[in-house]
């Protein structure tokens, strides 16, 4: 009975403090090799097709009111230097809700035959709010927290940065979307999103067996820095396999696999931390992908 007080307070206090940084907490995974527009907005459109993303992320599954991410992107170049994009994300952790809709615009300078830079930006809206029907209470207004939860947080203009540099086979990525905490340090969200870097170097053959290292770094305001570390192998462009390990002491494994470039599947899971490792059941994520040609500018 006492561990599972333990768990539910566990729950509550990671929901409160973290619901708006689980994003860059416990990031979805398929923004590390499959979609990286999900964190930086310079990616919109920085392929040579059209894309449409859905996903699912289900952490802590064990436990009532777990977290729990749904999105959906979609992103396409414009002219072979701009390129735009949206994404919805909804955020649920127990009785709070959040949903992230967010615009970006992308474009690309070209610095010579084998390096380019893309800026991006990314602007949208913040709604924050808890569910109190849900709450478990005698009396909600007897409880100021949870009474005036909804007031406290107001929606928020939202707003991100970012830029990707590409030399040769050597990519580096950098994203901020903190900007409306900036601007006024004084609203009561708990967003604590703050840069977000990666740096990968693609080698071996890209019609055969490619294989993409990754050193990344995740900065949240008022918690300790992350850094993550992995490799993805991909054969012919149609199977991906990868690997991830994270400061946080857990792991991250992951496959994907794409049918006749119509719809690709992604499958991956994260294993829980040292603190919690078997009571939570760790993360499950799954994302389906569809990419669609556009005639450029």
């Amino acid at each position: 009975m006492l561990r599972n007080i333990k768990i539910l307070i566990a729950v509550a206090v990671f929901s409160l403090v973290t619901i708006n940084s689980f994003a860059q907490l416990n990031p979805l995974k398929s923004q590390y090799f499959l979609n990286s527009f999900l964190a930086n907005p310079s990616q919109a459109g920085a392929g040579d097709n059209g894309m449409v993303s859905t996903g699912i992320s289900s952490q802590w599954n064990r436990i009532a009111g777990a977290p729990e991410i749904l999105s959906l992107t979609m992103e396409a170049p414009l002219t072979e230097r701009m390129g735009i994009g949206a994404y919805v994300i909804n955020d649920k952790s127990g009785l709070i809700n959040r949903t992230v809709i967010m615009g970006s615009y992308s474009y690309k300078i070209p610095v010579s035959e084998i390096s380019s830079l893309r800026f991006g930006l990314g602007l949208g809206y913040l709604n924050d709010n808890m569910n109190v029907d849900g709450a478990i209470a005698r009396n909600i207004s007897s409880d100021p927290a949870i009474f005036n939860y909804n007031f406290q947080h107001e929606n928020l203009l939202k707003a991100g940065f970012g830029a990707t540099y590409v030399f040769d086979k050597l990519e580096l990525q950098s994203s901020w979307y903190g900007i409306n905490r900036r601007l006024n340090d004084e609203n009561k969200s708990a967003d604590r999103s703050g840069n977000t870097t990666t740096i990968k170097y693609s080698f071996g053959d890209p019609m055969g067996t490619l294989i993409t290292p990754l050193i990344g770094y995740r900065q949240i305001k008022g918690l300790s820095d992350y850094f993550d570390t992995g490799v993805n192998i991909s054969y012919f462009s149609s199977l991906d396999l990868s690997f991830l390990y994270h400061s946080n002491k857990s792991i991250t494994g992951g496959i994907s696999y794409e049918y006749e470039k119509i719809i690709r599947l992604s499958c991956f899971y994260n294993s829980e931390t040292p603190q919690v490792r078997g009571i939570t059941g760790g993360t499950f994520e799954m994302s389906l992908s569809m990419p669609f040609s556009i005639k450029k500018k």
